[in-house]
């Protein structure tokens, strides 16, 4: 079976993401691991918004454009038991959307943009322990 990037659709899908992300996020690269899945990877912050840098890794599932959303890893993130918001705290694996907010045209651009607001929330989390 083809990867989504492999069809006509998820070629000119893929333009437009490669698009949106160079204009949007210049910092970010996009690559494909092994087992043919595209990653988007690199350091979003400091700003005015975050106190510092986190390296992050959005993972297209393998059917994207159909409605599943991006899968947000931040590997280098030692996530407390109690943060709120994540798949898995080992893995770092956050959760930057509820089901019904990802619909098939978001894009790359709109799941950067929900992660820069969860690591504004994590660092609020971080200082006072409130949650989100």
């Amino acid at each position: 079976m083809a990867a989504w990037y492999e069809t006509e659709k998820g070629m000119n899908r893929m333009l437009l993401e490669r698009e949106l992300l160079e204009h949007d996020f210049p910092q970010m690269t996009m690559g494909e691991t092994p087992n043919k899945e595209i990653v988007v990877c690199g350091y979003i912050g400091p700003g005015n918004e975050l106190s510092r840098a986190y390296w992050v890794e959005a993972v297209y599932p393998h059917n994207y454009g159909n409605g599943n959303s991006i899968d947000v890893y931040l590997p280098e993130e030692d996530l407390p038991w109690n943060t709120p918001h994540v798949y898995s705290t080992s893995e770092g694996h956050i959760c930057i959307t509820h089901g019904r907010d990802w619909k098939p045209d978001c894009t790359i651009s709109d799941a950067l943009g929900w992660i820069r607001a969860w690591l504004q929330l994590y660092e609020e989390f971080r200082r006072t322990g409130a949650t989100w």
